[in-house]
């Protein structure tokens, strides 16, 4: 084989692959542009002049090689000529596929690395990974997901737009508003910015977690909400700091700390003067999780005790407020607060809080038997102070009608449910005790079937008296369960033997008794015959019958 030969072996090749490469990345020029350290040549678009045919560029690219031989190419100024090339090529240009190849030719080896160059895109920075375990959970709560970064800055942005609304009342009304403490006023209210809403919805939801709330408490957190509370007039955000407090205080290991904070007693029990809902639920169920844990109880009541007005914030809401979740809230709270402090349950008894715990009943009866359950309990609480039972005795005409239609609503049914019910019939039952040792039978005359409602629920009563030898329950539930039938049956008798002792009693009860089954009758017989009520008094009613 001859040198010219070889040549033109060599030649061929080489070119086909410059032809190949330059009709291949148009597409990739026009639709990625890349960097200008990046550009290459495209091939003639549409509409430009057609390529010379094989046999001229095979003649031409042979006399090129001749005027070569020897040359070393200079790669860098093939390189700039690409992109000078590129932008004649633009404009429109079709430059000739000789000079194109006598300009840009190099080594075989030089064209993969120019082509690997020039088809991509450049690559992003490299991301700089933590460099050891400790760094890459740093910014961890706890054993959570949650990041420590994202709560110091949602709570920076917090004050930020709290502080800006504030500025705006002040230039305004050129004095500091706050609308949550002022019932009746007419001030700015204010939202805050929607993001910042949910990310702080966010954070509401995972306060709910241990580490998370012992984190919120070991950096201050409780002092940037009480701000927040002090002085926003947004009530979204005031029901969301207090929904967070609320959450940290479920966690017994907080709870004491919250309460020894004497700020934060303060302006949460100013917050009860809310005309908020939202932000009375909320309210509510803080003071609810503080005063039930027995070490931080008192220092909401000391100043419970000494502070008149709580009790008619509470009274004002339990008449008025049509939010069920409010009077539920509510209802329970004060359950709790007379429940634990005999000197708080004296203080507190009164007419006003007996006719606002009836007008909640009205409100909740039929829709929410478990705040039904507090409320009838409050009015059994009333029952054993001297204050409350005169009030009782002196509202009878509203009391005994709505406890005579809670017990007729239990008893509608042929078999009385009485598990989960106990405490509540228990309490229904013990306020009609009340009024029948004080007033007499008056209210038996309006509505004879009471009696016959208590003889129901004695003898569904009796198969809860006794354990059982095949239950599904635990032990302790099984006590707990035998423990508050056996109170209930305890109420009922005081109650039966109240009427029983009651003056002109035949002519009521043997009327309601002849009504009932012999079964039911013989119950009650066996039942009172455990009580101290006189012998005399069981055998005149079963002479009467």
């Amino acid at each position: 084989m001859s040198d010219e030969d070889s040549d033109k072996s060599d030649t061929g090749p080489i070119m086909m692959k410059v032809s190949t490469k330059s009709e291949s990345t148009p597409s990739k020029v026009e639709n990625q542009p890349l960097p200008k350290s990046t550009e290459h040549k495209s091939s003639p678009g549409p509409g430009t002049s057609p390529q010379p045919d094989a046999e001229v560029q095979r003649s031409d690219a042979e006399g090129q090689r001749s005027n070569t031989e020897g040359q070393t190419p200079d790669v860098e100024g093939q390189r700039s000529y690409v992109g000078g090339q590129r932008s004649s090529i633009q404009q429109g240009g079709s430059p000739s596929l000789t000079k194109t190849v006598h300009q840009s030719l190099s080594p075989q080896r030089d064209i993969p690395s120019l082509s690997q160059e020039l088809d991509r895109n450049p690559s992003p920075p490299p991301t700089e990974c933590p460099k050891s375990e400790d760094q890459l959970h740093a910014d961890i709560i706890g054993d959570t997901v949650f990041s420590k970064r994202w709560v110091f800055t949602l709570l920076m942005k917090l004050i930020k737009e709290v502080d800006k609304g504030d500025e705006s009342d002040k230039e305004e009304s050129g004095k500091e508003v706050n609308c949550k403490t002022q019932q009746g006023s007419s001030c700015h209210v204010e939202d805050i910015d929607e993001e910042i809403e949910n990310e702080l919805c966010k954070l509401w939801d995972t306060s709910m977690n241990k580490d998370v709330a012992v984190f919120l408490h070991e950096w201050q957190t409780v002092d940037i909400l009480l701000r927040v509370i002090e002085t926003t007039n947004a009530p979204r955000a005031t029901e969301i700091c207090v929904g967070i407090l609320a959450n940290m205080a479920c966690h017994e290991e907080l709870v004491l700390d919250l309460s020894k904070n004497p700020r934060l007693v303060q302006v949460v029990l100013a917050l009860l003067e809310c005309t908020d809902p939202p932000t009375l639920v909320e309210t509510t169920r803080l003071v609810y999780s503080c005063v039930s844990h027995t070490e931080s109880a008192d220092y909401w009541l000391s100043v419970l005790k000494t502070d008149a007005s709580i009790l008619n914030t509470i009274c004002f809401v339990l008449q008025s407020s049509t939010n069920v979740d409010l009077i539920n809230n509510m209802s329970d709270l004060v359950d709790k607060l007379l429940d634990i402090d005999d000197d708080l349950l004296s203080m507190w008894s009164s007419s006003t809080l007996l006719l606002s715990v009836c007008e909640a009943i009205q409100q909740v009866r039929i829709d929410r038997p478990a705040t039904l359950e507090y409320l009838l309990h409050v009015l059994q609480l009333l029952s054993t102070t001297e204050k409350g039972a005169k009030a009782i005795v002196e509202h009878s005409s509203k009391v005994c009608p709505l406890v005579a239609d809670f017990l007729h609503s239990e008893c509608s049914e042929e078999i009385v449910i009485i598990i989960g019910r106990e405490i509540e019939l228990a309490a229904a039952i013990s306020v009609l005790d009340i009024v029948c040792k004080t007033m007499g039978l008056q209210f038996l005359e309006k509505d004879p079937q009471i009696v016959s409602d208590t003889l129901d629920i004695l003898d569904s009563l009796k198969g809860h008296l006794r354990r059982r030898r095949h239950s599904s329950l635990t032990e302790d539930e099984e006590l707990q369960m035998l423990s508050k039938a056996r109170m209930l049956q305890k109420v009922i008798m005081s109650f039966m033997s109240s009427i029983l002792q009651a003056e002109d009693n035949n002519r009521i009860v043997c009327k309601q008794l002849k009504k009932c089954s012999e079964q039911k009758l013989q119950v009650l017989k066996a039942a009172l015959e455990k009580t101290d009520i006189q012998k005399d008094i069981i055998h005149s009613l079963e002479w009467e019958l």
